[in-house]
């Protein structure tokens, strides 16, 4: 089974006053294996966040995340951490989603540990699974470098070990009651396969960072 993922976030930033601020985005996604691709293999979804900078080495941003996954609602509290420990160091992340230790080797290159972190569901519309979902588990934990290639573009390679990881097919009618991150309430489903081990994981990718807006 080849399964994809497609998201798109727009949305709206608004300054309340130096220093201070709120983001909310709405975030369509297309999760499928491409096959029949219907309405039912659309989520839709958003975010929203109250941003306080506490001083030039510290802003942070708290709120939450809501998705309409394919096994039912799913919530997420989330807390946005950009802290500049010093001229090298640096944790930046969207927990509990993501997270970067960052060592700033050079202007151009930076090294550290990161982690990644979500549930995430795929509508199957191959007729063999009949309209199943796949359920996607996983929390992956390594190392990653980063290179800057001009302005705001960068190439950055990854490589480490998935803890807990699953890819669960489910009946189409397998639902959960509410679900938060590690806690489901209402969880009778019954999983129709194998699920995977963990393992060692290695990608490489292209990325665009949006300039931050100035205060």
């Amino acid at each position: 089974i080849n399964i994809h993922g497609f998201v798109l976030r727009t949305g709206l930033y608004q300054k309340l006053s130096k220093g201070r601020g709120i983001q909310i985005f709405f975030v369509p996604r297309l999760m499928s294996d491409l096959n029949n691709v219907n309405g039912d293999h659309y989520q839709f979804g958003g975010l929203a966040m109250y941003e306080k900078k506490f001083n030039d080495k510290l802003t942070m941003k708290f709120g939450g995340m809501f998705n309409q996954e394919l096994f039912g609602p799913y919530v997420v509290p989330l807390v946005d951490l950009n802290w500049k420990i010093s001229e090298r160091w640096s944790i930046t992340g969207l927990l509990p989603v993501y997270s970067k230790i960052n060592y700033k080797v050079s202007d151009h290159f930076t090294a550290g540990i990161n982690h990644f972190g979500l549930i995430t569901t795929y509508k199957l519309g191959d007729p063999a699974y009949q309209g199943d979902y796949m359920q996607r588990n996983t929390i992956d934990v390594g190392f990653f470098a980063r290179y800057k290639l001009a302005g705001n573009i960068y190439v950055e390679g990854r490589f480490g070990r998935t803890i807990d990881r699953s890819y669960a097919q489910y009946a189409a009618d397998q639902k959960v009651d509410f679900s938060l991150p590690l806690i489901a309430f209402g969880d009778d489903r019954v999983q129709k396969n194998v699920s995977f081990h963990d393992g060692a994981y290695a990608n490489i990718r292209l990325v665009y960072n949006l300039p931050i807006p100035e205060e």
